[in-house]
């Protein structure tokens, strides 16, 4: 059964609890009427003073060590005591307005201000908030410093005895003990005492369920020992008269543990930094059009499916949709690597948080929330990385620079050079592939001047054609000719010779007959050669898909060592030969630009989109989305593997700690070889084991990637 916690009191709530009640579409549970009641009159007053406890829409919470935990609500895992995390990280969505000319205008909600009519202004309510490593770095401070007045006495007490005061008695120095380690273990620990409790009410006995008991068995007792000596036998009491007591125990102990959770949440935060930062690329506000033609500005987090928004000109696209309206180029670059901007006119699809360029649109919410492609980026996939045995790679941008350029031009049947490369070149003007760049940019390079395109069309994967100067040009691979039913003669055999160059080689006919060939190179990335080596060495097979010749794709692969080479191959082609892989066993990574390779993306185990811009990702994820950079694809393998070794190490700890001394502290051995370990030095050592965990974590930063 799940829990979660009550907003007015903070204490757990089952699932099955009658008093509920619903605010801004969120269901709260409370332990009893009263606090529902009291929600009810004023629910800002308690979601505004316990951030740290408010659920998100449509945002799940889970154990990162019991995953099948799974709960609306934050909260405590049942099983190990551990917080819970969000499946997929969020960023606080409130959002504070304010007048630029007011600032003393401050609203929760978007609308005009009341003093000037100024549209007000999102802005941050705060920075990140990680209310939870405050306060328990505030116990483990304050529980700290009380616990080593707290051991100092007792130590000097015991060991040296004759150091003390005549005129302090055994009795007052205890009372001094009380007075200091009380606050220390009762205020301090009462995080720990409640993980405890519900670790018991879930019938789920864990660390916490241990130093629990043994903290709070041995402060009760040394408070009755105190107070009430009398009812001890007399062998139990010292010189003084006094009864032995623990409080310095309880207190040492229970800031152990609270360093332990502050070092947890410490590395927890850090790592989920970078994921908030890139979840902070999408914008705070969008605008909505209702059906009645009004406009207003929303906070992002209640824009709903099938929601229609206006996207104005310089503004980024606030969830995932649709084109409904309106046409314009979008900086998508920041998600794709693709550094030139995209046409969007109706019907095609846009990204979360891409940059709209100058045209206004008008757009249809399709995958809000945790659904956005960028928030599916930020989904970490160590465990899955570490598995990979195969990885496929697309050579455009991922091999290369995606930057190719113009290297050779051959003519054929009475056409001259520059005759060749004016014409393709102005056919390819109308194009945005990276090698029709290529060729205009050479043309330009030799002052030809670029004649104006009719019926222009693009042929996916094979070419392009168009009608210049009144000239039928087409300008392609072989395919292309093929399905035009041209001749190509004799330009096959030439380009093959330049295709062992390693060159990309298109075939140009004007009115029907073979003209030339147009050679473009895509340099090889400097950081390639180096990466697949390191690759191989993980024991990773590589495979290259390309829609390029196969000539030029295997001169490609033979220099960098690739394994296979899947050549020809179209966009949608992509997906099933990563299938074809999957059916023979193996685990497959892909690695492409994110665009034509998406399908291929989704289809592999683990989808690596390679772009620029990108290294808030590469910290966060590490494998969904990366610079483009192969050597990035290592590091995720080798901090994958370095960190499934260290998660098996932990449990290794944690499984040795709990087998040998939950059994010991509670007398099974006892029976056969007198052995009984108190249950606080059994609460000692689970503190231990909880640093020792973290400490071993910690080592990660150290890897060698």
């Amino acid at each position: 059964m799940s829990t979660s916690t009550d907003p007015v009191c903070g204490m757990t709530v089952k699932s099955d609890s009658p008093h509920r009640f619903e605010y801004r579409g969120i269901e709260y549970r409370f332990c009893s009427a009263k606090c529902e009641a009291k929600f009810q009159v004023s629910p800002g007053t308690y979601l505004g003073t316990r951030p740290a406890d408010q659920a998100q829409p449509g945002v799940m919470y889970t154990c990162p060590m019991h995953p099948e935990i799974r709960q609306p609500m934050p909260g405590n895992c049942p099983k190990c005591g551990m917080t819970l995390e969000s499946e997929s990280p969020i960023v606080s969505a409130a959002v504070e307005y304010t007048c630029p000319m007011h600032p003393e205008i401050v609203r929760s909600e978007p609308g005009n201000c009341p003093i000037c009519g100024m549209t007000l202004e999102p802005r941050s309510a705060s920075a990140e908030d990680n209310a939870e490593l405050r306060d328990m770095t505030r116990r483990f401070w304050t529980s700290a410093i009380l616990a080593l007045p707290v051991f100092l006495l007792a130590t000097v007490s015991d060991l040296f005895p004759q150091t003390i005061s005549e005129s302090v008695s055994m009795a007052m120095l205890q009372w001094i003990e009380f007075v200091l380690a009380t606050p220390a273990v009762l205020w301090g620990g009462w995080p720990i005492f409640r993980r405890g409790y519900e670790s018991v009410v879930n019938r789920s006995l864990n660390m916490f369920t241990l130093i629990a008991l043994g903290v709070g068995v041995a402060w009760t007792y040394s408070v009755v020992a105190m107070l009430l000596r009398g009812i001890f036998p007399e062998t139990m009491r010292s010189m003084m008269g006094t009864v032995p007591v623990y409080f310095e125990a309880g207190a040492v102990i229970m800031a152990l543990v609270l360093l332990g959770q502050v070092m947890e949440l410490r590395a927890r935060s850090q790592t989920s930094a970078a994921i908030k930062l890139l979840l902070g690329l999408a914008p705070k506000t969008a605008r909505i059009v209702r059906p009645d033609g009004n406009e207003e500005d929303i906070p992002l987090a209640r824009v709903q499916p099938n929601d229609v928004l206006r996207v104005r000109p310089g503004e980024k696209v606030p969830v995932d949709g649709v084109v409904l309206e309106g046409a314009s180029a979008l900086d998508e670059s920041m998600v794709t690597g693709e550094s030139i901007p995209v046409e969007k006119t109706a019907g095609a699809r846009l990204i979360g948080a891409t940059v709209n360029g100058t045209g206004s649109l008008l757009m249809r919410a399709e995958r809000v929330g945790a659904d956005t492609l960028l928030a599916q980026i930020v989904h970490e996939a160590l465990e899955t990385m570490e598995k990979v045995d195969t990885l496929v790679v697309d050579k455009t941008g991922t091999l290369t620079e995606g930057k190719p350029k113009l290297v050779s031009v051959v003519a054929l049947n009475g056409f001259d050079e520059n005759e060749v490369l004016r014409l393709g070149a102005s056919l390819e003007r109308a194009s945005e592939h990276p090698l029709a760049a290529a060729i205009v940019g050479g043309a330009q390079e030799k002052g030809l001047l670029l004649l104006t395109v009719g019926d222009f069309k693009s042929h996916t994967g094979k070419g392009v054609t168009g009608s210049v100067e009144g000239r039928a040009v087409a300008l392609g691979n072989l395919k292309l000719f093929e399905e035009l039913q041209l001749d190509a003669g004799e330009l096959p055999a030439r380009a093959d010779t330049l295709r062992g160059d390693g060159q990309t080689v298109m075939l140009l006919a004007v009115d029907g007959k073979a003209a030339g060939l147009i050679g473009v190179a895509d340099p090889v990335k400097a950081s390639t050669p180096d990466a697949i080596r390191a690759l191989h060495e993980e024991g990773i097979r590589i495979i290259m898909l390309t829609g390029d010749n196969r000539t030029t794709a295997e001169a490609v692969a033979k220099k960098l060592g690739i394994d296979q080479v899947e050549a020809e191959v179209l966009p949608e082609q992509k997906a099933a030969i990563v299938k074809q892989l999957q059916a023979q066993g193996r685990f497959v990574a892909m690695a492409g630009d994110g665009v034509n390779d998406a399908p291929a993306l989704a289809q592999a185990q683990v989808g690596i989109a390679m772009g620029t811009g990108t290294d808030v990702a590469m910290e966060s994820a590490g494998v969904t989305l990366i610079k483009g950079d192969l050597r990035g694809i290592v590091r995720a393998v080798r901090l994958s593997r370095a960190t499934m070794k260290n998660i098996r190490q932990n449990l290794f700890f944690a499984f040795i700690y709990n087998v040998l001394g939950v059994p010991v502290a509670a007398g099974v051995l006892y029976p056969f070889f007198g052995l009984l370990l108190s249950p606080i030095i059994a609460a000692a050592a689970m503190s231990f084991s909880s640093v020792s965990v973290i400490l071993n974590a910690l080592r990660l930063r150290r890897t060698n990637l």
